[in-house]
C-alpha cells in the first residue's frame, strides 16, 4: 500500500563546488534522505508557478 504525502517546502538549491550544477525541472524525482534516519524515500517535486529551479535560487512555496 502506498501513501501520498504532499508537503509545502522552502527550497534552496546550493551552487558551487561539489554541489548540483543543473536546474531541477517540474516533475523531478529525487531520492530523499532524512537527517539522522536511515530512511530513504523516492518522491516528486512539482514546481509551482515556475518551469525550473536553478542552483543558487531560494524559493518559499506557499
Amino acid at each position: 500500500m502506498y501513501h501520498l504525502i504532499k508537503i509545502l517546502a522552502k527550497i534552496e538549491l546550493l551552487s558551487g563546488e561539489n554541489t548540483r550544477n543543473k536546474p531541477i525541472v517540474n516533475g523531478y524525482r529525487p531520492l530523499f534522505n532524512f537527517k539522522d534516519e536511515k530512511t530513504k524515500i523516492s518522491g516528486r517535486i512539482d514546481l509551482i508557478e515556475m518551469p525550473l529551479f536553478e542552483p543558487g535560487m531560494k524559493v518559499l512555496f506557499k
